[in-house]
Parts: structure tokens; C-alpha cells; sequence
């Protein structure tokens, strides 16, 4: 007898959880709700362009000036120096600037920031006296040690300075080479600009 109670004891809790199964999906099924599914668009992106290719233009003695009492380049006062045919010409007395154009000596078109970085080179240099600036006021007749970075034109100033006579004599030599020069007419100074162009960090 209290087997069976105990049998149908349990057979009413199953068949309640049952009926509670039942009537949890029932309810949960019986109720409209609204529901949306929701997609962005496409998110791509290209690589930025860069230079394919470049060209920088560097003619420092197209132009001659005189040099000023101080012997900075003349940005006004033209040398008296007359080449006889398309040949650049260059004297004692005087100088030149040249102004580097970085921002526009690439070709085609860049999507990046970027900055150039400037070097010089002396090809060759048949005894010259020639001294070079980037401010035409500290001098060095080394232009390998002239260097720039940026990203606005930069200017390049030579010169070939007269020597004052002094108690020394060294100034008449020097006299004497520079003349020397000239009477031979046929002595150079090769220069070069080289532009590296970086993008900006």
C-alpha cells in the first residue's frame, strides 16, 4: 500500500513538471514580439599613394651676384662678370643662391605627408677656392657637411671670396692661384643635390 502511494506520488510530480514544460513553451510562443536584424556597409580601405617617381632640378650658377662688403652673396646687385657663350662663369668676387624647391621637384602626387632630406656633393673641383652656406652667413668649403631637412624650399649660397692684402704676403698668393685660374679660363667646380623623400612619421 505505501508502495503505491509513494509510485503515484511520483507520477504526479513528473507528470507536473510535464505539464510545466509544456506550458512554459506555450506561453513563450504564444506572444508576438518585434525583432530586426541590423547590417553595416562594407568598411574597406585602399594603401595611400606615394611617389612613384621624382626629379629635383639644381642650377646654382645660373644667376651671379656680387659679394657685399662683408662678403655674403648680393641678392640684388648682379656680378660684372660676362660668359663669351652659354658656359656658367664664376670669378673671384663673386657668388650665388640657388633656391631648392622641395615641395615641388616630385613628379605625379602623394596622399601621405612627407619631408626631404638634402644633401650636397662635390663631383670635382679643378683648385677652386669656393665656399658654401645654407644662410649666407656660416661658410665651408666642404658642402658635403651641408645637410637639410624639411618640407619648404631651402637655399644654397657659393662664393669665392677676394683676399685682402696683409703684412703676410699669404693673400698676395692667394692673389697670384686665383689669377692663375683665370689666365687658364678652363678650371670647374662640379656640384650635385641629392632629395631623399621620406613620409613623416
Amino acid at each position: 500500500m505505501e508502495k503505491t502511494k509513494k509510485k503515484s506520488l511520483w507520477r504526479v510530480m513528473v507528470l507536473l513538471v510535464v505539464v510545466a514544460l509544456i506550458s512554459s513553451w506555450w506561453l513563450t510562443n504564444s506572444f508576438a514580439k518585434y525583432t530586426l536584424t541590423v547590417s553595416s556597409l562594407d568598411a574597406k580601405a585602399r594603401v595611400a599613394q606615394f611617389l612613384s617617381e621624382g626629379s629635383l632640378t639644381f642650377t646654382p650658377f645660373d644667376s651671379i651676384y656680387e659679394l657685399t662688403n662683408d662678403a655674403t652673396v648680393s641678392t640684388t646687385e648682379e656680378s660684372h662678370v660676362h660668359p663669351a657663350n652659354s658656359d656658367k662663369v664664376i670669378a673671384p668676387g663673386t657668388g650665388g643662391k640657388y633656391d631648392i624647391d622641395v615641395t615641388s621637384t616630385a613628379s605625379g602626387s602623394t596622399e601621405v605627408d612627407v619631408t626631404y632630406n638634402l644633401s650636397f656633393e662635390e663631383v670635382s673641383n679643378d683648385g677652386i677656392p669656393i665656399e658654401y652656406s645654407l644662410d649666407n652667413s656660416t661658410w665651408t668649403s666642404d658642402i658635403t657637411s651641408l645637410t637639410y631637412q624639411g618640407t619648404t624650399a631651402q637655399t644654397l649660397y657659393w662664393r669665392w671670396v677676394f683676399n685682402a692684402a696683409n703684412d703676410t704676403g699669404v693673400a698676395d698668393a692667394i692673389d697670384e692661384a686665383d689669377t692663375a685660374l683665370g689666365v687658364d679660363g678652363t678650371a670647374q667646380v662640379v656640384i650635385k643635390a641629392h632629395a631623399s623623400i621620406v613620409q613623416v612619421d
